[in-house]
């Protein structure tokens, strides 16, 4: 037996004839061991609830809800999104996902209203917010933390933008599969090989739910673990770490 030392693990025994491979493999087991027991996911806190409603406009929903503090971050991020002669908010139904994402990253639960659903029923009994200056813009709130380990990652074909669909092993063996938009976060997917922590977000569009990750907090890949800031994206640099050096 021989004595390696493992980052998080600590000091461990090994058989003398295992190969690099095996330790990797035994590494990872206990890595996927040492997650903390899945607790039930606290209900979503949202800021507010916001309706894109095709009602009365397939072409340009309406925008309504819980929007007034954040009017100035909508006409900067979309452009194309205008006051109407009806005082609603309204956006081209081209730009409607991005809309949604954008939503949900800053905490806003969203429900998409489809006119087939709707005829016949008056629009929701909400306050217009009208363009104006000077207000406040809210922040972005925090996601949940799903912790687990990565089973497989898919790359759908077809979809209007490109995205990553990660299944994960949560620690009560269940397998939920969540999708991911962030260009900068495909290629640690692409070489998962284990535990991962991830910030999510949900969506919801008229029936469906939709659990995404905005972000990482560490994935286990075929070159190391790899930790990221605090923005999720961008991966820390171990400076205790000698060059070249991997973890194993």
């Amino acid at each position: 037996m021989r004595l390696i030392e493992v980052q998080t693990l600590g000091q461990m025994e090994i058989p003398d004839d295992w190969t690099d491979e095996q330790i990797k493999a035994h590494i990872i087991e206990l890595r996927a061991k040492a997650l903390p027991k899945a607790k039930p996911l606290p209900p979503m806190q949202f800021k507010g609830r916001v309706e894109i409603d095709y009602t009365e406009d397939r072409e340009n929903p309406a925008i309504r809800g819980d929007i007034a503090d954040i009017v100035p971050r909508l006409q900067e991020k979309f452009p194309t999104a205008y006051w109407a002669k009806d005082s609603w908010w309204r956006i081209p139904k081209a730009d409607v996902y991005a809309l949604c994402e954008a939503l949900a990253k800053s905490g806003f639960e969203v429900k998409i209203i489809e006119a087939k659903s709707s005829a016949g029923n008056k629009a929701p009994a909400m306050t217009p917010t009208p363009p104006a200056e000077g207000r406040s813009v809210a922040g972005d709130a925090a996601p949940q933390t799903v912790s687990g380990t990565v089973e497989q990652v898919f790359t759908p074909q077809g979809t209007a933008s490109p995205m990553r669909q990660v299944k994960i092993i949560l620690p009560d063996k269940k397998k939920p599969t969540f999708g991911c938009f962030i260009h900068d976060l495909f290629k640690y997917f692409d070489a998962a090989k284990g535990a991962i922590e991830a910030y999510v977000t949900t969506t919801t569009k008229g029936d469906r739910t939709f659990h995404n990750i905005v972000g990482l907090k560490s994935i286990l890949t075929t070159k190391g673990l790899v930790e990221f800031d605090d923005d999720g994206r961008t991966p820390v640099v171990r400076r205790d770490r000698e060059p070249g050096k991997t973890l194993f």
